[in-house]
């Protein structure tokens, strides 16, 4: 897309992570084996930002990058400092910064225009929507399953039809041992 934060939305719709934890990503925090670890969050308090600890216990993680993510940041690759700095190299990025770039980076990249945490939950629905394991999209979320399924479920494949028919896969017509159908 030719854009210095063209990387970041690839990450932010590639791993989940929230805006924060992107922001606050450090080369360090990205491994030479494909892996995100999530250690920290960018939080903007009155005019400042500062880094502290993920939203929640389960929000320190490590998230496996898959090839078009380890792509876009092997492009961009330093040896230290901030995976996604300021224009001038400085600092983080705030929020606000960023909301600026957000749209017109969506537009170059012919995505509809939405909120920078939509892309969390595009990545958590096209997951499910795949049949991936709602245990491990909540992990890579930082999310507890029972979040996940509350927030995602109506993603997952299948319907009463399908569920009822694996149940009679399961049992056969007659039912379980001991139904009605016995």
């Amino acid at each position: 897309i030719g854009h210095r934060l063209y990387p970041l939305v690839v990450v932010l719709f590639g791993t989940g992570l929230r805006l924060g934890e992107a922001l606050a990503l450090e080369w360090g925090d990205v491994g030479e084996d494909g892996t995100i670890r999530v250690r920290s969050t960018l939080t903007a308090v009155g005019n400042r930002t500062r880094v502290g600890p993920p939203k929640s216990r389960l929000g320190t993680r490590t998230v496996t990058l898959p090839e078009f993510v380890r792509d876009a940041l092997g492009a961009v690759r330093k040896p230290t400092g901030l995976v996604f700095p300021n224009a001038d190299d400085t600092g983080h990025i705030t929020r606000t910064n960023f909301r600026r770039f957000w749209g017109p980076l969506l537009v170059r990249a012919g995505v509809p225009i939405r909120k920078p945490h939509t892309a969390r939950h595009s990545h958590a629905s096209r997951l499910l929507s795949d049949g991936a394991d709602p245990a491990e999209v909540a992990r890579r979320l930082g999310d507890r399953v029972d979040t996940v399924m509350r927030s995602y479920a109506h993603w997952m494949p299948g319907s009463g039809r399908d569920t009822a028919s694996r149940l009679d896969r399961i049992y056969g017509s007659r039912g379980p041992p001991g139904t009605v159908g016995q």
